[in-house]
C-alpha cells in the first residue's frame, strides 16, 4: 500500500503519469489506474488526508507474497551427510545434478 500511497503523493504534487513510471514506482498502466480511482474518491485534494491502508485494500489487492519451497528440501539430510563427511560444496553439487 505504501506504493500506492507514494503514487498518489506524486499526483498531489502535480507530477505527470509518465514522470512517476520514470521514478519505478509502477508502470503507466497501474498509474493511470490509480489516478483514477483517486480522482474519485478526492485524494489528490491536497487538503485532505492521504488514505489509511483499510481504505485503500477496498480498491487495490495487496500484493501477496510468493512462498517457494527450495528444490534441494527433499535432498537436504542427504546433502548434511555429506557436508559432515568433508565431502566438497562442488563435488555434492555435482552429485545432484
Amino acid at each position: 500500500m505504501y506504493e500506492i500511497r507514494q503514487i498518489i503523493f506524486r499526483l498531489r504534487q502535480g507530477d505527470s503519469i509518465r514522470g512517476i513510471a520514470r521514478a519505478e514506482l509502477a508502470d503507466r498502466k497501474k498509474i493511470r489506474k490509480v489516478r483514477q480511482v483517486a480522482i474519485r474518491e478526492d485524494w489528490l485534494n491536497p487538503k485532505n488526508e492521504l488514505p489509511s491502508d483499510e481504505e485503500l485494500s477496498k480498491f487495490f489487492k495487496p500484493k501477496q507474497l510468493i512462498s517457494t519451497q527450495s528444490s534441494i528440501s527433499p535432498y537436504q539430510k542427504k546433502i548434511e551427510e555429506w557436508f559432515n563427511q568433508g565431502i566438497q560444496a562442488s563435488t555434492i553439487h555435482a552429485a545432484l545434478q
